[in-house]
């Protein structure tokens, strides 16, 4: 059974094995075999993961006909005419580090090879985690975007109107809120919503307020 991902579902952000973890294996990594992870990133990536698979079993084929310097690494001129006749569509140029990349940030050579900051030797399994992890962030940012009490939240700390209304409150990066006994409680869900409701009318009475004195100035001190 392959892994169907939609960000409303939340199912990487919910995943109770590594909740509290950063960016640790998520469980779904240990539940769908090679095959359904290869169909998943080709859909994330417009078959980026089949067709690299591809070139690396065409590279394991050719290998030895690529001229190598006398410590063992592949000639870079050599290498890189392999890579302009065989692989344009991967090519990636830097000049800094002389290396030819794939789209899953490894040398055709080192496919399977996992680099420092890596978790899995394959790259299949390395980039089914890599894309995992920016879909978490996704399902996050939607959360924050969509989930009612962060977007109350939100539209509080950034409210123009809300600090002329004259409570007592603070806000920072844990929130917004009062302070009870001395301590930082932050407002619920009713007094969000109470106070959302209450910055709107304020709104909408300033508004009509200005358009009212607006008109009487124009009326009183023509041009």
């Amino acid at each position: 059974m392959g892994f169907i991902w939609n960000v409303e579902d939340y199912v990487l952000k919910n995943d109770k094995e590594r909740q509290g973890k950063s960016f640790e294996i998520f469980t779904v990594e240990n539940q769908i075999n090679r095959d359904d992870k290869i169909a998943f990133i080709d859909s994330q990536t417009h078959k980026q993961m089949s067709d690299l698979l591809i070139l690396y079993d065409q590279f394991q084929k050719e290998k030895d006909h690529i001229r190598k310097e006398a410590n063992g690494e592949y000639k870079f001129n050599s290498l890189k005419n392999w890579y302009t006749k065989n692989a344009s569509r991967y090519l990636d140029w830097s000049e800094y580090d002389l290396q030819f990349y794939s789209p899953f940030d490894r040398t055709i050579y080192d496919l399977m090879h996992r680099g420092p900051y890596d978790k899995y030797d394959d790259i299949v399994d390395e980039a089914f985690h890599k894309i995992l992890c920016n879909l978490y962030r996704k399902e996050e940012a939607y959360y924050t975007t969509h989930n009612e009490y962060d977007v109350l939240k939100n539209k509080l700390i950034n409210s123009n109107i809300f600090p002329l209304i004259g409570l007592e409150y603070w806000y920072g990066t844990d929130g917004i809120g009062k302070e009870v006994n001395g301590r930082h409680v932050k407002f619920t869900l009713e007094e969000l919503r109470y106070l959302n409701n209450a910055c709107d009318k304020l709104e909408g009475k300033i508004k009509n307020t200005s358009a009212k004195i607006r008109a009487d100035f124009e009326s009183i001190f023509p041009n």
